[in-house]
């Protein structure tokens, strides 16, 4: 992309309008109940009932990920899928991350990932791209269980990363660097301050590595700039910019031909201007975002096996405003919400001798405002919060739609018990104007409706936060091949359970162990695992020494195999059950002239488990890196 046309985007984002730190407003505007401890993971719960699970940067520190995929692999409920040691290969499943059994769509996926409240995903092809969450301008990671309208419409599920910001005086600069198995290299740069009323951020990061099988290979490029400024008490103006530029390869199943071609690619330049109020009654954001992206995709089999090689190009421009105003009212609260957005792009398949099998240039556009209410009771010694809400969407090409939800909280600082109710609906993406256009017409939004109950705290006697929920997700209407093209044909209902429980201890010694169950009523359900676990511990054995250890159980589970052409469920493939162990070792050193730094090494997949996340795609043995990071 050219340097032009980025300054022209930026001209025109300056002089349209005004926006806000999207994810710190929703905080503020919408405290959240923590109910485990941060040294691992928060489990919160919003007013409104919803769940939420946080990670920090301490955490993802603490797992020494080198991408959003390894971030997440200690969350409870969250199950992954990649081919590579690095990087995510977002042409299939290469990169991809399920919530409880959601989110496995390609093209398309009910879990959207936002960037500071924007937005983030393929235009066109309306799936996540992880690579362009650069996890080097992460400070904390939030991942919303299931629907929650008022917050993220049109989705089943989400998950909001945020970016690092300065908030007090003075200045900060942080490096980061390793070196692993298989020459795989990460530096990064980081430096920020605040003089007065004005705060920057900026950093940029790359990270590339051979792979741990023949063309594996990747290359994750990043920069990032944030811009702020006070302009009275509580309102705050910024701008914010991110840049990726990122390539993966498919190393193909084990025991077949290794690919000559296979390769995804992706750009983006994503932009926002944002303004943020915190005041006593009216708290919230307001956003305006644009987003240019790219992917070249040159393949083997341009249309699946036995097909010619050729390319596949897509290029999407994403933007839209995103405003949210939570407005207290003594005991009541008002929430009101506006999106408008438009998706689209073109997107353009070739083969090697200059054949174009498939072509298409859309746009959709979709406008949704949402009101919630609620109320804080007191009852004896506790608050009780009954809300109610609902999001309205019209959407260009498809017919409106109405979500609605319900919570319940009870409880005190130390103890809730919460409950909600939702039924949203998520539209198809622009891609089904071009691989359906013989039954777009018929489409409809899919649509799930989830309840969900649980209670959470802390143990009284071992000071220990524990958190129980069940919860049922019910699905209609979801996308299914036919052999005229997509329709609204497949149900898909999940039963589960969550268990959690953490506890930090005297002198930096902290534990937590997460457990899923989850009950599809179809056996072939992609990506449920009837059992998952996670647990970790963090150690201080001596001053300055820091140990990490987590593991995770993944049950046996069915995957889409993209390289066996078949569409739908007759294309899932099982994927067998692992243990995975991993490791990470820090010794901090102290400068009282220059800088305080860390020297670590950290060991993934410690026993050697032999193991994949798809089918016929093993993931590496054990792999061992050394890095240093220097603060300053």
């Amino acid at each position: 992309m050219q340097i032009r046309r980025q300054v022209a985007i930026v001209a025109s984002l300056a002089t349209a309008s005004l926006g806000a730190y999207a994810d710190e407003a929703l905080t503020e505007a919408l405290p959240m109940t923590v109910t485990a401890s941060p040294i691992v993971a928060e489990e919160t719960v919003t007013p409104y009932g919803g769940s939420v699970t946080r990670i920090g940067r301490e955490q993802i520190d603490g797992l020494a990920a080198l991408d959003l995929a390894s971030a997440l692999r200690r969350a409870t409920g969250i199950t992954i899928s990649r081919f590579n040691l690095v990087g995510a290969y977002g042409g299939d499943a290469g990169g991809s991350f399920a919530i409880r059994g959601r989110g496995t769509g390609r093209p398309g996926a009910e879990i959207r990932t936002y960037m500071d409240g924007v937005p983030r995903e393929v235009g066109v092809w309306s799936h996540p791209l992880l690579d362009t969450l650069p996890i080097d301008m992460v400070s904390e990671i939030s991942v919303y269980k299931g629907p929650q309208p008022l917050l993220y419409g049109g989705v089943f599920g989400a998950l909001d990363a945020t970016s690092p910001r300065r908030q007090t005086s003075g200045y900060e600069t942080r490096v980061d660097t390793s070196y692993g198995e298989h020459n795989t290299v990460a530096v990064g740069l980081q430096h920020g301050g605040r003089l007065g009323a004005w705060d920057y951020y900026v950093g940029a990061a790359t990270l590339e590595s051979d792979g741990h099988r023949e063309h594996s290979a990747a290359a994750l490029r990043n920069q990032y700039i944030q811009s702020g400024y006070t302009l009275t008490d509580g309102l705050r103006l910024s701008y914010i910019l991110h840049r990726t530029d990122n390539w993966g390869e498919d190393p193909g199943p084990s025991g077949s031909a290794v690919p000559g071609r296979d390769r995804f690619a992706t750009e983006t330049v994503t932009q926002s201007i944002q303004l943020h109020n915190i005041g006593e009654r009216f708290t919230g954001y307001a956003l305006l975002y644009h987003e240019d992206g790219r992917i070249r995709w040159p393949k083997d089999n341009v249309n699946g096996p036995g097909t010619p090689a050729g390319d596949v190009d897509t290029d999407w421009q994403n933007y839209g405003l995103r405003t949210l105003q939570d407005i207290r009212l003594g005991a009541w609260a008002v929430t009101a919400v506006l999106d408008a957005e438009r998706e689209g792009g073109k997107s353009r398949t070739r083969t090697v001798i200059g054949m174009v099998p498939l072509a298409f240039d859309a746009d959709y556009d979709t406008v949704s405002p949402a009101l919630g209410l609620r109320v804080d009771i007191p009852v004896a010694d506790l608050i009780l919060t009954p809300s109610v809400g609902a999001r309205y969407a019209s959407h260009s090409e498809f017919g409106d739609t109405v979500a609605p939800q319900a919570g319940l909280v009870l409880g005190d600082a130390r103890w809730q018990c919460f409950a909600n109710y939702a039924d949203t609906a998520h539209y198809p993406g622009v891609y089904v104007a071009g691989v359906s256009a013989a039954t777009v017409a018929g489409l409809d939004a899919e649509r799930l409706e989830h309840l969900e109950v649980g209670v959470g705290g802390t143990c009284p006697l071992t000071g220990a936060e524990l958190r129980l929920a069940l919860f049922r997700d019910a699905s209609s209407d979801q996308l299914q091949w036919s052999p005229a093209g997509l329709v609204n044909q497949r149900a898909s209902d999940i039963n589960g359970l969550e268990l959690s429980i953490s506890y930090a201890g005297q002198h930096g010694h902290s534990a937590f162990a997460g457990l899923t169950l989850l009950d599809p009523d179809a056996a072939k359900t992609p990506r449920a695992p009837e059992v998952s676990a996670t647990a970790g511990v963090v150690l201080a054995p001596v001053r300055d020494l820091s140990v990490h250890i987590d593991v995770q159980y993944v049950d046996a589970q069915y995957a889409f195999n993209g390289r066996t052409a078949i569409p739908g469920l007759a294309g899932v493939e099982k994927v067998d059950a692992y243990t995975v162990a991993n490791a990470r070792v820090g010794y901090a050193v102290h400068s009282s002239y220059w800088a305080d730094a860390e020297v670590y090494v950290s060991i993934e997949n410690v026993t050697d488990e032999e193991y994949a996340y798809q089918p016929g795609y093993p993931m590496a043995g054990r792999t061992v890196s050394l890095g240093l990071r220097t603060v300053f």
